[in-house]
């Protein structure tokens, strides 16, 4: 599973259920901030820079 780092994802009772899980599910988490990951980033910051310039 790919899950951002909201504190729940990584939360003791996550991390357990994890643990004892980890032959059926992993968990790996997105960077903190990672526009270029996200379109909808990418689509603002080329609407400003070409809207404001």
């Amino acid at each position: 599973m790919i899950a951002d780092r909201h504190p729940v994802h990584r939360s003791r009772a996550v991390t357990a259920w994890l643990t004892e899980n980890s032959d059926r599910i992993g968990l790996h988490l997105m960077p903190g901030h990672s526009p270029e990951l996200n379109p909808d980033d990418i689509l603002n910051a080329d609407i400003n820079r070409h809207v404001h310039a």
